[in-house]
């Protein structure tokens, strides 16, 4: 009986010691992974930048490789849920989104009843955003914010995300109540104070200074973490030199420099001192100005603090801005495009990885070429030839040639003064040669077109880099009026008529330049365009069809925010006009709005491939090798990281059906592409003009 008995409880035994020894294997693996995702996490909260530090991604790393076994050796276990909320905010937090959202959508997908179930919402609707699925985003948080007995804490942060979206989205009225809401009603003190740091930066964006004043003010008394507390009180000093409050400002910034928990910031703080000056600055320059005075002693004092950044913190991000808010006072306020170079180039030299420094490359180029082709004109023009298109009419020279055709706007009044122009612009036009006897200059043809190539494209610079709209009529009014017959011309008038037409809200003198260019120039393509705006009868040669339908494509991209039927028109150019010069355009233009919009790599490769076989001469070919290339590296890419995720067959976890990683199809498209990737715009046509920068 006792031998029996042993031999059934025996095994029985061997049985509770074997789950008992796996129950614990498994649990010391989730152990070891909760314990490292929290060094992990302490790692994240001390970084000082936006990128993760080396130490940082090593302890993701390890993190992820413990929760990865858990899935793998372990897939019935009760920590399943557990190790796969860890895993998506590992990836998270190393910037690897599309990874962290596939493990947000496994865990809400397969574990509906998880207490980690409206964490993982919350999480993915955080991964949306990131990845710029801002409808998806919304989407889950209204869902969250409509559950019953939703955490208090959950529910509070999913408010200031939706905030965050709208925020992002450009939807600074709509993300203003959000925040407002989730800072009233937010018991945690972190997500009330954000709430309020939020709520501020969309007033500054709506230009409500003095109200975001306020929300600064109460961010920084709910503010429970120095970082935090530094951002609000530096916004506020901002907000209030904004407002106009410059004293009240500088006192903020100076208390700041006496508070040592701030040290290893005060770098940005004397920015923000540097800046409150020259917001002062412009303030007393815009009065003094109205009563005729010239006075630039704040803005110079401005120079000089940045000036002492520089020399404090060589060779650090700070002294990159300082270079680069130097560059810009000498480019906008004192018209020094020397100097403004000399700045710029200094932004990349102090710190490569400066926010400053890719925009800081671009400006420098920009005045390279301004200052170049200043100099080339200058010499081409000779200072006989540039005093020749100045007159003493009191005219100027668009003036004196809507004159000649009888179209100024005020002709009713100038009658009697217009044969007085007319002789002064003749004699003025006889002295362009050596100025001794009024003999011409003798140039080729070739140099003439140098001259007027490069005068378009240095007013082409002031207009769209530099926001300098005078200089740029001022360099088209002399092409069309010192080369009258040049095909140039043409393309000056047009330009000219646009910005009178935009910029200056003159549809008179805008129409009257069209008509002179009409009549002056009738086969030209620019000419076309002015029939259309002024509603007179059109040719129909092909290159006049395939521009009326680009143009279509163009207006139902950037206006109608139709990608797909713009796509549809473009190709249509690119079939059935492949022997105009809009075929190569309209391709290019399909190629990015398949990489920037749709954000379908394939078909961007595929059409980017189409343009260097058949146009390999064009322009737009020599642009796009560098566009082919990251495309082609993004598609190699997807294909990889797509094979490591897939374990053995033994191993998987449940597939889940991904979400569409491209952008939603109502998300509109940016109005104006960025330079070095929107179609460039045929000659003589010009796309909206871009607003100046913003000044105090």
């Amino acid at each position: 009986m006792y031998k029996t008995q042993h031999k059934v409880i025996f095994p029985l035994s061997l049985l509770t010691v074997f789950a008992l020894s796996s129950s614990c294997a498994y649990y010391n693996t989730f152990y070891n992974t909760k314990k490292l995702y929290r060094d992990a996490v302490k790692a994240y909260e001390g970084r000082k930048g936006e990128r993760p530090t080396a130490q940082e991604i090593r302890a993701y790393d390890q993190t992820i490789a413990k929760a990865s076994k858990i899935l793998q050796v372990y897939p019935n276990s009760k920590y399943v849920d557990d190790a796969l909320m860890i895993l998506g905010e590992c990836f998270y937090y190393k910037g690897e989104y599309v990874r962290a959202q596939r493990k947000f959508q496994e865990l809400t997908t397969y574990f509906p009843e998880s207490d980690l179930f409206p964490r993982a919402k919350l999480w993915l609707a955080k991964t949306d955003i990131r990845l710029d699925d801002h409808a998806s985003a919304r989407i889950v948080l209204s869902e969250l914010l409509n559950t019953p007995k939703l955490d208090e804490k959950i529910r509070d942060e999913s408010r200031y995300l939706l905030g965050e979206s709208l925020l992002d989205r450009g939807q600074f009225a709509e993300a203003e109540k959000e925040f407002r809401r989730a800072a009233q009603t937010a018991k945690n003190r972190k997500v009330k104070a954000r709430s309020f740091y939020q709520l501020g930066l969309t007033q500054i964006e709506q230009e409500k200074y003095q109200e975001a004043v306020e929300s600064f003010r109460l961010a920084l008394k709910f503010a429970p973490k120095r970082q935090l507390q530094f951002d609000a009180e530096l916004h506020l000093a901002s907000a209030l030199k904004m407002a106009g409050s410059f004293q009240e400002a500088k006192k903020v910034g100076q208390e700041m420099l006496q508070n040592q928990a701030y040290k290893s910031q005060f770098g940005q703080v004397r920015l923000e001192l540097a800046d409150c000056l020259y917001w002062e600055g412009k303030a007393l320059a815009a009065k003094l100005e109205e009563a005729d005075v010239q006075y630039l002693g704040k803005i110079q004092e401005a120079l000089d603090a940045y000036q002492l950044i520089t020399l404090d913190y060589k060779r650090t991000d700070v002294a990159a801005e300082a270079f680069y808010r130097m560059a810009e006072i000498y480019e906008h306020d004192l018209g020094d495009f020397v100097k403004a170079k000399e700045n710029y180039d200094k932004v990349k030299t102090q710190f490569a990885r400066s926010a400053f420094a890719r925009e800081a490359l671009q400006k420098s180029k920009d005045l390279g070429d301004l200052i170049r082709l200043n100099n080339l004109v200058k010499k081409a023009q000779g200072e006989q030839l540039m005093t020749s298109s100045r007159n003493s009419s009191g005219f100027s020279e668009l003036e004196l040639l809507l004159l000649e055709h009888g179209v100024h706007p005020e002709l009713r009044f100038m009658k009697k003064r217009a044969k007085l122009a007319s002789l002064q612009k003749s004699v003025s036009d006889g002295m362009s040669g050596d100025g001794t006897d009024g003999s011409a200059v003798k140039r080729t043809d070739a140099e003439i077109d140098q001259l007027v190539a490069n005068k378009l494209q240095l007013a082409e610079l002031y207009l769209f880099e530099f926001g300098k709209v005078d200089s740029a009529l001022a360099e088209y009014s002399e092409v069309a009026t010192l080369f009258p017959d040049h095909p140039g011309a043409a393309n000056a008038l047009y330009s000219s008529a646009f910005i009178y037409e935009h910029e200056f809200q003159n549809k008179f003198k805008s129409d009257s330049l069209l008509y002179v260019l009409v009549q002056r120039f009738p086969d030209s393509r620019q000419a076309g365009e002015a029939k259309k705006k002024l509603g007179l009868a059109l040719g129909s040669t092909p290159s006049e069809e395939a521009a009326d339908l680009f143009h279509k494509a163009e207006r139902e991209f950037f206006e109608q925010h139709r990608p797909r039927a713009a796509l549809r028109d473009y190709q249509t150019v690119a079939e059935k006009f492949a022997n105009t010069e809009f075929a190569p355009k309209a391709l290019y233009a399909m190629g990015w709005i398949y990489d920037e919009v749709m954000e379908d790599n394939q078909k961007a490769a595929d059409v980017y491939r189409q343009l260097v076989q058949k146009y390999p001469k064009s322009e737009f070919s020599k642009h796009v090798g560098r566009k082919l290339q990251a495309v082609e590296l993004a598609l190699r890419q997807k294909k990889e990281d797509k094979k490591a995720e897939t374990p053995p067959a033994s191993q998987q976890v449940p597939a889940v059906k991904p979400k569409a990683e491209t952008r939603p199809a109502s998300s509109p498209p940016p109005k104006t592409p960025p330079k070095d990737k929107s179609p460039a715009p045929p000659p003589g046509e010009r796309p909206p003009l871009t607003h100046r920068q913003k000044q105090p």
